[in-house]
């Protein structure tokens, strides 16, 4: 959390399903909406106050269950007709969407590419004290 709060000349994209750790983190939101993306300046309060979500819509959102379309059936070129036929699909494109990232320099005291830079033993997470461990007793080795 320090590392990301630390970043300020750079953008970050952020995907997690904690609130709080959003609020935190997020200086703009950005949601995809009627295949479009909706831009939202502020944290995720912010944004959930902008979108009128009640807490119901909240939890199914960050559960990955709320959709913010607001196209209805019949709109954007869809055929109306019974809702037991499939829902169109378009042609695929030539290759998938590609993120290209620069490649990173090199670190200053590391002259190996194969040495590790960071390990790490016997690490667990879990997001509360209420909740099970995502990850327990991990061992990893991180090289560049």
């Amino acid at each position: 959390l320090e590392y990301i709060l630390s970043i300020k000349q750079s953008s970050v994209m952020v995907i997690s399903h904690e609130p709080k750790f959003l609020n935190k983190v997020c200086t703009h939101v950005i949601a995809y909406v009627d295949r479009k993306l909706d831009y939202t300046e502020g944290n995720f309060d912010v944004f959930a106050a902008k979108k009128g979500l009640t807490k119901d819509q909240l939890d199914a959102m960050l559960s990955g269950n709320h959709s913010f379309d607001t196209r209805k059936k019949g709109e954007d070129g869809e055929e109306d007709g019974d809702e037991d036929t499939a829902p169109k699909v378009s042609a695929p494109m030539a290759g998938p969407p590609k993120l290209s990232f620069p490649i990173p320099g090199t670190m200053e005291g590391v002259k190996s590419g194969s040495r590790s830079v960071l390990e790490v033993k016997h690490v667990s997470f879990r997001y509360s004290k209420d909740k099970d461990y995502l990850l327990k007793d991990v061992i990893a080795k991180l090289s560049l």
